[in-house]
């Protein structure tokens, strides 16, 4: 129980530092956002290609997406 807990509080920490880490699920989000995405992983984070899913939310109005892969 505690490993799965210190597995958890682990997630938590490296999500927190790099929100957009690869299979992290962001969602009640707008096309907007993904501006946002790629101006912080091309410019402030200096990847040369990710890979992004994105799917519209069950409201139909939002949209929710992650971070498939990343490269350098």
């Amino acid at each position: 129980m505690q490993m799965q807990m210190d597995e958890i509080l682990k997630t938590f920490s490296n999500v927190e530092h790099d929100p957009y880490s690869e299979n992290v699920t962001h969602g009640g989000k707008h096309t907007s956002d993904l501006q946002e995405v790629a101006d912080k992983l091309f410019w402030r984070e200096n990847y040369n290609k990710f890979t992004i899913e994105v799917q519209k939310d069950s409201d139909d109005y939002h949209i929710s997406f992650k971070v498939i892969s990343r490269e350098k």
